[in-house]
């Protein structure tokens, strides 16, 4: 006799069965995978430190070689790294060449925030690189190097051709902020393309120990060559002048600070489009270029800051170079904002557009040692903007 209770265990059981295989087959897919994009591309989460052992130059680097990798079977995915709170030394540099996702696809770099995510680079190597590079973000980190890059005094003594500054305690000294290769021993050349070739430049500043100001944002900065040590003291230094004949006018007293440009960009690109910073904070270093008519690039919330104070003495510039330089002359680019930043006390152009079009705006702009430079391109769109001490140059 046909017994339909078994027939009904066996079809139960088959599904029970049927039920688990997917549960399971989707609990992996999960483990591996964020989540499934509209397309079919499996969007990866790959966490530096859980997935790599490590947060190294090696494991970053390794990483974005698997995201590319990735691309070529996934064009369309998201690829998230995620770089987990706390301090990590990276000093080779982080190479995002030829990351090239589908229109829909995206390299996402991300920290758990500026302010609990920091990376510590070499200043001898550029920070963040990348050739034909496409749909990249980089969030949520504070990027340095391990040394402070500028250095500060009051004037002691001005005469022709030099100024003596004694130098606060725990600042660098004057030579330790110069480019490691220069050759002391040599004279000072007197023509401006040789002088101005090192960056090297002093401008005075409000003397405040928590919140130095620019003098007056039309002073004009003045060329120095190198530094001598006085005889009998250990915290004064004459800087001569790149002109042997001229005095500067600083009042004894005035706080002074010295710039000289001394290491690798903080990033580099050349080629390429789409590319995000996005709640990023440099200290220390903070100059970077897009070139080879790189188109899109968006800045969104990111802040230029002094690193923290030395013996309750803030430093009077972030770091001895500029901020995002926008285009290249001679090779247009397009479509660039800038929006929501903060960018405080560059050592030299805090923003500069060339040959590039896009706007700025919802941004502020404090004690530039240079300027907002839109010389190439005066059709930059400003909008909502606060500039304090600092120049917007324009054709």
């Amino acid at each position: 006799m046909y017994d339909l209770s078994q027939t009904v265990e066996c079809i139960q059981g088959f599904l029970i069965g049927l039920v688990l295989f997917f549960l399971i087959g989707c609990g992996f897919l999960l483990h591996s995978f964020s989540w499934v994009s509209p397309a079919g591309n499996l969007n990866v989460t790959k966490n530096l430190k859980t997935d790599y052992g490590a947060v190294t130059s090696a494991t970053l680097n390794k990483a974005i070689t698997d995201a590319r990798t990735y691309f070529t079977s996934h064009p369309n995915a998201v690829y998230t790294i995620t770089i987990p709170e706390g301090s990590f030394s990276i000093p080779d540099t982080i190479d995002v060449s030829n990351v090239q996702p589908g229109p829909n696809g995206q390299l996402v770099i991300t920290g758990a925030g500026m302010d609990h995510t920091t990376i510590v680079q070499s200043g001898d190597t550029v920070g963040i690189l990348g050739t034909n590079t496409y749909r990249t973000t980089f969030s949520g980190i504070h990027f340095t190097v391990p040394n402070q890059t500028t250095t500060q005094g009051n004037v002691v003594a001005v005469a022709p051709g030099q100024v003596t500054i004694s130098v606060p305690v725990g600042f660098p000294t004057p030579i330790q902020v110069i480019d490691p290769h220069y050759d002391l021993s040599q004279a000072c050349p007197q023509d401006t393309a040789a002088a101005e070739g090192w960056g090297r430049y002093m401008k005075v500043w409000t003397d405040s120990t928590t919140d130095p100001h620019i003098m007056d944002e039309n002073q004009s900065q003045i060329a120095w060559c190198k530094p001598v040590a006085v005889v009998g003291s250990s915290s004064e230094w004459t800087i001569l002048l790149k002109k042997d004949t001229l005095v500067a006018p600083y009042p004894i007293g005035s706080l002074i600070s010295l710039k000289s440009k001394n290491m690798e960009s903080a990033y580099q690109f050349c080629g390429g489009s789409d590319f995000e910073f996005k709640d990023i904070k440099w200290t220390e270093r903070s100059r970077g270029i897009w070139h080879c008519s790189f188109n899109n690039v968006h800045l969104d919330g990111d802040v230029i800051a002094r690193g923290p104070a030395i013996n309750g003495q803030v430093p009077v510039l972030s770091s001895p170079g500029g901020g995002p330089q926008l285009g290249e002359l001679g090779k247009p680019s397009s479509g660039h904002v800038i929006e929501n930043c903060n960018f405080d006390a560059t050592g030299d152009d805090a923003i500069a557009f060339f040959d590039a079009s896009g706007s700025i705006k919802n941004t502020q702009v404090s004690d530039a040692y240079g300027r907002i430079n839109l010389n190439q391109n005066p059709n930059v769109q400003l909008s909502n903007n606060t500039f304090i001490r600092t120049r917007v140059v324009k054709q």
